[in-house]
């Protein structure tokens, strides 16, 4: 398995736990649910787990697309940067989320820390979802400000080339 495909396998889990452990947080301190607050922290650190393989994963994909063409070394290093300060935060958000479950063991979490909680998710959050769309611009250049879909986009694949990508033409 390539490096890459190895990092496009496992970038998507940290931004979707991060997102989902955001709406289950709030979800949670709106109804005053103990038991989903907990949950949604408990995503929060497995989310920070993630991000590191994914963030390791990335740095030796990084390598296997340098001289492919199309691909920008500027996108990639845009990206890594991104993603060292994205993972950074999601790390403090699983610490602080660490402490709040070890301080509260045997005891309700107070509601005041489960807001702080979920205030503070918000920039991992948002650093995750920024990142990952720059990822997407590496390889994808329709993701890119001002550039369209090509004339020929949805048009069928030539018989010569269905086998490759999954396509039967009669």
């Amino acid at each position: 398995m390539s490096p890459v495909y190895l990092h496009l396998l496992v970038n998507q889990f940290p931004v979707a736990a991060t997102v989902m452990g955001v709406a289950m947080l709030a979800y949670a301190v709106a109804r005053g649910n103990e038991g989903l607050t907990r949950t949604s922290l408990g995503l929060f650190v497995a989310a920070a787990l993630a991000a590191t393989g994914t963030f390791v994963t990335g740095r030796r994909a990084a390598g296997g697309l340098d001289g492919m063409p199309g691909v920008s070394r500027a996108l990639i290093d845009q990206h890594h940067a991104l993603a060292r300060i994205a993972t950074l935060a999601l790390a403090a958000l699983a610490a602080a989320s660490v402490v709040a479950l070890a301080a509260s063991r045997g005891r309700r979490l107070p509601r005041r820390v489960a807001v702080f909680l979920l205030v503070l998710s918000l920039g991992p959050a948002v650093a995750l979802v920024w990142t990952a769309t720059r990822g997407g611009r590496i390889r994808h250049p329709e993701l890119r400000p001002g550039v369209e879909a090509p004339s020929g986009a949805g048009r069928r694949v030539p018989a010569a080339h269905a086998e490759e990508v999954g396509v039967y033409e009669p």
